[in-house]
């Protein structure tokens, strides 16, 4: 999970640990290529309004290997339509809005990877 927020972050790590997902955590989309490298992650979940770099910047990063390898996921409270067109812009597999309701998280995820 690459976010800004800390609060964003501790919020689905709680909520993603408690559904036996391992989280792996950052605010620093520089590092996502070595993080991806490193840790080869099943899912990347984006955050799309990062000082640094956006996710959808991050996701068109990301080379063609490693898209076939990570499902990469947008994450925003965004708007569901341009929340949309971004990912299909940046070559992402999808988005996942932020709502902030309890499981909402794990709910859209469970359907990426399983």
């Amino acid at each position: 999970m690459i976010d800004d927020s800390l609060t964003v972050r501790a919020a689905a790590r709680r909520e993603l640990e408690g559904d036996n997902y391992r989280v792996i955590e950052t605010d620093n989309p520089i590092a996502v290529p070595y993080i991806v490298w490193k840790e080869r992650p099943d899912l990347l979940l984006l955050d799309v309004n990062m000082p640094a770099m956006n996710g959808d910047q991050v996701a068109k990063l990301m080379g063609l290997e490693t898209r076939k390898q990570v499902i990469i996921l947008l994450y925003s409270s965004l708007g569901l339509t341009e929340l949309r067109r971004l990912a299909r812009l940046c070559g992402a597999d999808g988005s996942i809005q932020k709502t902030g309701r309890p499981g909402e998280l794990v709910e859209a995820l469970r359907k990426w990877v399983e």
